[in-house]
């Protein structure tokens, strides 16, 4: 199936996304409350799951990818 091949790409940005729209949403009562760091925290915390997953799901990829080709 190509939408599972390409996994590695729309996986993190759905991800990604979805912490923007959240951080829009709930972002202005996170900095009026008081609680930037925190509200800048979850945003670094969501950004560096999407990296990782992005590099993650590639290698896996390209690991399987490999496999098909010596097999």
């Amino acid at each position: 199936m190509k939408i599972n091949r390409y996994k590695y790409i729309w996986l993190p940005a759905l991800l990604l996304l979805y912490g923007a729209v959240i951080g829009i949403l709930f972002g202005k009562d996170f900095i009026s409350s008081g609680r930037t760091w925190q509200f800048l925290a979850t945003m670094a915390g969501d950004l560096a799951v999407c990296i990782a997953l992005f590099f993650s799901l590639r290698k896996k990829e390209r690991l399987a990818a490999e496999r098909e080709g010596n097999a």
